[in-house]
């Protein structure tokens, strides 16, 4: 789908579902500093870990855990907290009273009835080289408190390891979703009339929770943020057979009240150097755009306006927990999730942010940029004017233009460490290669050549501009459906590339480049549905 033209921050939502991983490795409890080692048999089983095995390459007894990494790659810990994991010495576990563990990502289990149970599983980033311990304590009315001390291990690979490349043929596809965001069961929504051409009514885009990328201004400080999880973007489709031998005209009906209703997706937390905004994407028109059913290709155009709020670096933006906004002006209202993000560099003890249109941020808006987005499963290159400093928007209230942040050394590709490179991953747009994966959660397509930790954009004269490839994927049947739809293109890429007007405001114009340009890549599931 193509949604065409520049854009700041924007979100749309695509949900993974998939089968639940084998939590198989058991770490059951060992002793922390300073506790008796009398106690901490006799209640080794009460609380302990479980680790994805997929994970680990190596054990002991000591409740360590081992991966192995290449050269400036982090290993990826998928764990969960869990109560009642027997050993020789401990097999009763009482009812506990409580549950703490030192790490956020984890989050304890809430049957603390002393039977099996398990907390939602996070994931335990280790940058390579480095080890990661985590302190659980557990307490019961009838002993304790019980804390065990679990170490996780990230070791470097030699550099030439040849397992540290993807191998010949290989094709992996990131986080490719599942039937779970497309059920058999679906129907369109209402508002959609029937497609007379006898093609599907509606097509729903799901953002994935993994493999996206937004990039904001020339700096780079502002690159490599993930797109949040699970919103929604909703479109009747028209025109189209079955078959898919002709084009669907696509239209989203937008504003309070609708499909899609008046926002393009949940509230946007950003933090980029200690700077916390969050922004508001209002939509100002239907979505609009083309698809063609049998390739997966699409195009079209989403235009918003985007309201950038000043805010702080520990809310960000409201969250929508436990059913009510936590803050804001709906403090206390009910709300319903409609996407989550990490925000890495947020000052919050949980940085998993679960986001609800229903929860605004406080205030009123620093700026409100008029943004024309463009979102294609092709190609798109340098947003404006193109070429050099391809974007100018309100330069009378920003910053003077520069093509990026490096020195006289220029910006290179696939050439990120440090930072912004803490792990590898397939590219969502071409699953036989690999692209890295910046701290922030977000891909990053290339650094300055004097400071490889730093992202930039390729637009200084003679480079090759900035280009995004989506990626098209032919639907297939959904399994169990009745007919030839539900039908889903599982992992179908969107991209964008866009020019950002400044602000006005000197710490985000400073921090982010502005006015300039930015990039942005959903991975998608894309749900097509006909009433029966």
């Amino acid at each position: 789908m193509n949604l065409r033209r520049p854009a700041y921050l924007l979100i749309l939502g695509l949900v993974l579902a998939s089968a639940p991983p084998t939590f198989a490795l058991v770490l059951p409890g060992g002793k922390a500093k300073g506790e008796s080692r009398k106690v901490d048999k006799a209640s080794d089983c009460w609380v302990g870990l479980e680790v994805l095995d997929a994970d680990v390459v190596a054990s002991n007894k000591k409740n360590k855990v081992i991966n192995k990494a290449c050269p400036n790659q982090a290993c990826s810990f998928d764990t969960q907290v869990c109560v009642n994991e027997p050993t020789k010495k401990c097999t009763t576990v009482p009812a506990l009273t409580g549950i703490t563990v030192d790490n956020s990502a984890l989050v304890p289990p809430t049957d603390l009835s002393g039977a099996h149970a398990c907390g939602t599983s996070g994931t335990l980033i280790v940058s390579a080289g480095s080890h990661l311990t985590v302190n659980v304590t557990a307490s019961s009315a009838s002993g304790g408190p019980d804390t065990d001390r679990f170490t996780f291990v990230c070791k470097k690979k030699p550099k030439r390891r040849p397992e540290c490349k993807m191998p010949t043929g290989t094709t992996l596809v990131c986080n490719a979703g599942g039937s779970g965001s497309c059920p058999a069961s679906a129907v369109p929504d209402a508002v959609c009339p029937p497609n007379t051409a006898g093609g599907p009514d509606e097509a729903i885009f799901t953002t994935l929770d993994q493999c996206t990328d937004l990039d904001n201004g020339w700096t780079g400080t502002s690159h490599n943020f993930p797109v949040p999880a699970n919103s929604k973007l909703k479109l009747c489709l028209s025109g189209c057979d079955a078959a898919g031998t002709t084009p669907c005209t696509a239209n989203g009906p937008t504003g309070a009240g609708s499909i899609n209703t008046d926002t393009f997706g949940p509230p946007l937390p950003l933090v980029a150097a200690g700077v916390p905004v969050c922004v508001v994407n209002v939509f100002t028109a239907p979505a609009t755009g083309t698809a063609n059913i049998a390739t997966g290709e699409m195009s079209g155009e989403v235009d918003l306006h985007s309201q950038v709020f000043i805010t702080d670096q520990t809310k960000v933006c409201p969250r929508c927990e436990t059913g009510t906004c936590d803050s804001g002006p709906r403090m206390g209202q009910a709300c319903q999730v409609d996407g989550t993000v990490r925000v890495q560099n947020s000052l919050a003890s949980n940085k998993l942010f679960k986001l609800s249109k229903g929860c605004p941020p406080p205030g009123s808006p620093l700026a409100t940029l008029t943004i024309p987005l463009p979102i294609t499963t092709g190609t798109d290159h340098t947003p404006g004017a193109g070429g050099s400093k391809p974007c100018t928007e309100n330069l009378a209230n920003g910053v003077p233009v520069a093509d990026d942040g490096c020195s006289s050394s220029g910006c290179g590709t696939g050439n990120c460490t440090g930072n912004a490179c803490v792990s590898m991953t397939p590219d969502p747009s071409d699953p036989s290669h690999m692209i890295c994966v910046d701290l922030k959660g977000g891909l990053s397509q290339g650094c300055c050549n004097n400071d490889t930790s730093v992202p930039c954009f390729q637009t200084r004269p003679g480079s090759p501009g900035i280009n995004r490839t989506g990626r098209p994927v032919p639907p297939v049947t959904v399994a169990g459906a009745t007919g030839d739809f539900p039908k889903l293109s599982a992992g179908e890429v969107t991209v964008a590339t866009f020019c950002i007007a400044a602000t006005g405001s000197a710490n985000i114009d400073v921090v982010t480049g502005l006015p300039g340009p930015g990039a942005v890549t959903f991975n998608n599931d894309l749900c097509l549905l006909k009433a029966p």
